[in-house]
């Protein structure tokens, strides 16, 4: 079975829990994607873009969006 897409949706997830970045980075590991977007609050303020920089150093991101 060819799957184009999967969406994983790793909400409350804080670049300041380290549990919860490992936990990332073992998603990556077994599900290996060819695509990664990074999807934020922009209510958020600069902590979006904390938290986007702490996510693509465990996490590589292609994209990024700022609602």
């Amino acid at each position: 079975m060819k799957i184009d897409t999967v969406i994983i949706d790793t909400a409350g997830r804080l670049h300041l829990d380290d549990k919860m970045m490992l936990e990332i980075q073992e998603i990556k590991d077994s599900v290996n994607p060819d695509e990664t977007l990074y999807v934020a609050d922009g209510m958020s303020g600069q902590d979006a873009v904390t938290s986007a920089i702490a996510f693509h150093e465990v996490y590589t991101i292609n994209w990024k969006y700022l609602n």
